[in-house]
């Protein structure tokens, strides 16, 4: 479909698609299908443009040649992308890494971004931290709607972090070493991201057999992603994307104090390796106009529960209609 801005109303909008690691625009499949036949459904009035690149380092996306590719760079590439594409303004969602570089998106573009939607919203900062602790104390008043539980610094949630987050310290840390194990080595390649597809999706999965990862997922939609990883040998850059994410350079920005007036959406699912609560959240994002709790799926919901997340996305679609036409903002 060709988009030519003069022709588009507030019922047509293009949207970019942002995946993580160790996903690829493979687990985006059943959500991009469901925004392209939108206008199949009589009682639906919107048409979405859909744009799902891989990221710099991801599948067939050239990874940097030089140190300095961090979060911050590669929303400066999405962004110039959607233009060069000829969308001006565009909605985003993005998940796990890609949800930090459509965060930055939204914190440096707001002219361009029309709503950020995420299913893994955070705010590092100290700030956030305390806040969190003094969540923990008060739950009761900060409307969780009980998912208490899930939200640190309780010590299931901690335990679970700790267990599911070496992947993280040593790909933020020795990115080449353990791409270099990985690198031409299938089976292992494997093991190493379908793991994070299990624990990741639902923590007790890790004691049935296989993993579970039936239970949610197809098994050719799997190997479909890990083989993205493999054919195109992107497992090291990728992989360098999060020593990027933690550089000095990438630090001192300090984006997470920087703060987002772009409408914002929050979909937390149960399973989810991390949860922060709206008043964080909202020292950063000072638009939260929508924030929903799930009581089931996981890290991976784009392809575990893609219904569920597209409803959502939806609803955050028709709250930033309402909130940006009061605005005039459309």
């Amino acid at each position: 479909m060709v988009y030519d801005e003069n022709k588009v109303d507030k019922n047509h909008y293009p949207v970019l698609l942002l995946h993580g690691w160790p996903s690829s625009i493979r687990e985006f499949y059943p959500l991009i299908h469901k925004l392209h036949q939108t206008h199949l459904d009589k009682k639906n009035k919107y048409i979405f443009n859909v744009v799902a690149p891989s990221l710099p380092g991801f599948a067939w996306s050239q990874g940097a040649s030089k140190v300095g590719l961090g979060p911050v760079q590669v929303a400066v590439i999405m962004r110039n992308l959607m233009l060069r594409l000829g969308y001006k303004r565009f909605f985003i969602h993005g998940s796990d890494m890609g949800s930090l570089v459509a965060s930055h998106m939204a914190t440096l573009f707001p002219e361009n971004v029309l709503g950020y939607h995420s299913n893994l919203c955070a705010v590092f900062t100290e700030r956030s931290l305390v806040k969190g602790f003094i969540n923990a104390v008060k739950s009761n008043i900060f409307g969780a709607h009980g998912f208490e539980a899930n939200f640190l610094p309780h010590w299931e949630p901690i335990k679970h972090l700790i267990e599911e987050s070496g992947y993280y310290h040593l790909q933020a840390t020795k990115p080449d070493t353990i791409g270099a194990v990985l690198t031409d080595n299938p089976i292992g390649l494997a093991a190493y991201i379908l793991e994070k597809w299990s624990s990741l999706t639902n923590r007790k999965y890790k004691e049935s057999a296989n993993g579970g990862l039936s239970e949610r997922f197809k098994l050719d939609a799997l190997l479909d992603n890990v083989m993205l990883y493999h054919l195109t040998n992107s497992i090291i850059t990728s992989s360098r994307l999060f020593a990027e994410t933690h550089s000095q350079q990438q630090r001192e920005l300090q984006m997470d104090w920087v703060p987002t007036d772009v409408p914002t959406g929050c979909a937390r699912f149960k399973h989810d390796l991390i949860h922060f609560y709206d008043n964080q959240l909202k020292d950063k994002y000072r638009n939260l106009i929508h924030s929903k709790y799930y009581s089931n799926g996981g890290h991976f919901v784009a392809l575990e529960m893609p219904q569920l997340l597209y409803a959502d996305f939806i609803e955050f679609v028709k709250k930033v209609e309402k909130f940006s036409s009061s605005l005039a903002w459309f």
